[in-house]
């Protein structure tokens, strides 16, 4: 299977439409998506996903574990002198 073209509307982050030709971005036979945190990665492939099977995992069931389920401090942290 290859996804040609994705249209997205009022999915995830996404409030209007996002178009994603990816053809075009995989014009040399492969591509990679890439960004900041928050910048909509996993919300592309939750919408092939989503086009696929009609539903998309669960937020929580994506972390892998790894990271702090708590927000940062906003003090820096301390290291104790030796």
């Amino acid at each position: 299977m290859r996804v040609h073209h994705l249209a997205l509307t009022a999915f995830g982050p996404f409030a209007g439409t996002v178009e994603v030709d990816l053809d075009d971005v995989g014009r040399d036979g492969l591509f990679l998506l890439w960004g900041p945190t928050g910048a909509g990665k996993t919300t592309l492939l939750d919408a092939v996903v989503y086009a696929l099977y009609g539903t998309v995992p669960a937020p929580a069931a994506r972390r892998s574990g790894c990271a702090a389920t708590t927000p940062p401090s906003p003090t820096a942290p301390r290291c104790p002198a030796r």
